[in-house]
């Protein structure tokens, strides 16, 4: 029963974090990495039409596919945003 207790929270955090969108995850990237706003105005649909949850529940644009090389062409060429 103890060990229930103390996982609870983990669980908690879990699902908190998976219910972000794609969207406010890129809106939070580009505020850390310091993207002016015509930048993030720019970068945030293109992450959210390329990105996809992995299996940490993180959202994730960037691979080592053609999909990820075709993300990182677009974000350079639209936004100017190197990734």
């Amino acid at each position: 029963m103890r060990i229930m207790l103390l996982a609870l929270p983990l669980l908690i955090f879990a699902q908190d974090a998976s219910a972000r969108t794609a969207e406010q995850t890129a809106l939070s990237s580009a505020r850390k990495r310091g993207y002016t706003q015509a930048q993030t105005r720019c970068f945030v649909p293109v992450f959210a039409q390329y990105a996809s949850l992995n299996r940490n529940g993180r959202w994730v644009a960037s691979s080592r596919t053609r999909r990820g090389d075709a993300y990182r062409h677009e974000v350079w060429s639209r936004c100017g945003v190197m990734r």
